[in-house]
């Protein structure tokens, strides 16, 4: 071998012998020692003793202090003294030095030594929820709750406000994050990374919002057009904004009551039925006709409905309210030119058609002495029936022509009387209906149709 050679081979031999003699040393070292690198809950433990890891890990226990940042600045320390944060020596670090093998040592350098212990800290409990309960986070008068954008009603149409994020927290999860930060050693906590807060459900970037404006936008452009004869009351945007408004799920929503409450007051506006009228009688006199149930009342409900169908379509439309009863004509003369005359003190009818007298006659009204007296009142005839038995109390009577307009007071034939007019009603009268002539109440049962006035007065 020559001199080369040797040469070669002499440092071969003192290489691998320094690496034999570093590996048998650290070998020794790590006997009873920690891979460097290694840590428990973020702790470093690595090159140290069992004695020497649970001192550091005491160590950094005893000193903890637990930074907690949010929203808005909000800032806060929970330091663990304030919750009689202790080292919980259950032997976990002792039996994680007895699971590593010394010789093994430069496999474990190079692999991940980190390792989370469990329940290897105690704490106040109580304390820790005392804490956490005083933080200003959790203060009523710090905490701004989330809000979805809004929509705001101006000059015919909706502008959208920006979502508010707040910073209101979700109390559980913010425990939750604050104990595992505590469990884990972590030195900060950061409650948006930690996904604590309670953001609204939607923002201006969201497909909905644009969906909801539009939707809102088209309700708005709704204008509906109420004819009362020849007066008309028009109801457009500026009054419907007032009954929409948007749920949670950023649903478009018209307020069945509010838009109830508009359609009643239509009604006190507009409607006459019950209220009574000032009347031109047949003698020329202008008697007060109390009211009955003749005259113009809207269909709340009805209309109601209507009127949201009518928003939800975007409709403009020119139309009548929806009615629960008409009358004839809307304005001073609302009998219009039909109708039946009764004068209760002179016992007398008359029948209209078209302006044009029909018939005629005296009649027979309810019994004074017994107090059927028929009420005055303005009144629609309800219908017409042919061969109607008339019953009540102790009575029962057959007749051929039965025209109700008041309740079980009606116009009928009553073929057993041979008078009528007078004082008879006084104390041989009806039990409240209007007795005719069997001849009289065919001609107006042969010209009358439901819904015309009957006017009684005194």
């Amino acid at each position: 071998m020559d001199e080369k050679n040797k040469k070669i081979l002499k440092i071969g031999i003192i290489s691998v012998s320094v690496i034999l003699g570093i590996y048998l040393i650290l070998s020794v070292f790590f006997m009873n020692r920690f891979y460097f690198g290694t840590k428990v809950n973020g702790i470093n433990i690595g090159g140290k003793t069992i004695q020497a890891a649970k001192d550091k890990v005491k160590e950094e226990i005893d000193s903890y202090n637990l930074e907690i940042e949010g929203r808005d600045g909000f800032k806060a320390n929970i330091s663990g003294k304030d919750i009689d944060l202790k080292f919980n020596d259950t032997n976990q670090i002792a039996n994680l030095k007895e699971n590593q093998e010394a010789f093994k040592w430069p496999g474990g350098i190079f692999s991940k030594k980190e390792t989370n212990l469990n329940d290897y800290v105690t704490y106040d409990k109580e304390k820790l929820t005392k804490v956490i309960n005083n933080l200003d986070c959790f203060k009523k008068d710090k905490i701004t709750s989330p809000k979805n954008p809004q929509f705001v009603y101006k000059d015919g149409k909706y502008d959208v406000e920006k979502e508010v994020m707040g910073n209101k927290l979700n109390k559980e999860a913010t425990v939750n994050a604050i104990k595992d930060a505590i469990a884990n050693d972590k030195p900060s906590l950061d409650l948006e990374e930690s996904k604590a807060y309670i953001d609204p459900k939607y923002t201006t970037e969201s497909s909905k919002v644009n969906k909801t404006k539009d939707t809102l936008d088209k309700y708005v452009k709704t204008k509906v057009t109420y004819t009362f004869g020849d007066n008309t009351q028009v109801v457009d945007g500026s009054e419907i904004n007032k009954w929409l408004y948007v749920d949670e799920n950023l649903n478009p929503q018209i307020d069945y009551n509010k838009v109830s409450a508009f359609v009643s007051g239509l009604g006190r506006a507009h409607n006459t039925i019950g209220q009574g009228i000032m009347f031109k009688a047949t003698d020329g006199r202008m008697v007060t006709v109390p009211g009955g149930n003749f005259g113009w009342q809207i269909s709340n409900s009805g209309e109601t409905e209507k009127l949201i169908s009518d928003i939800k379509e975007g409709k403009e439309v020119t139309r009548e309210p929806v009615y629960a009863f008409k009358g004839i004509v809307q304005g001073s003369n609302e009998i219009g030119n039909t109708y039946v005359e009764i004068d209760l003190a002179k016992q007398h009818l008359w029948y209209y058609k078209d302006g044009a007298l029909v018939v005629e006659s005296d009649i027979v009204t309810g019994n004074e002495s017994k107090k059927f007296s028929t009420p005055p009142g303005l009144f629609r005839l309800n219908y017409r029936e042919r061969n109607a038995t008339l019953k009540g109390e102790n009575y029962s009577t057959p007749v051929k022509f039965w025209m109700p307009f008041n309740g079980g007071i009606g116009l009928h034939d009553a073929n057993w009387r041979n008078k009528f007019g007078g004082d008879i009603y006084k104390t041989s009268g009806s039990h409240g209906c209007v007795n005719l002539p069997p001849p009289v109440a065919e001609t107006i049962f042969n010209n009358i149709s439901a819904g015309t006035p009957v006017v009684c007065y005194n």
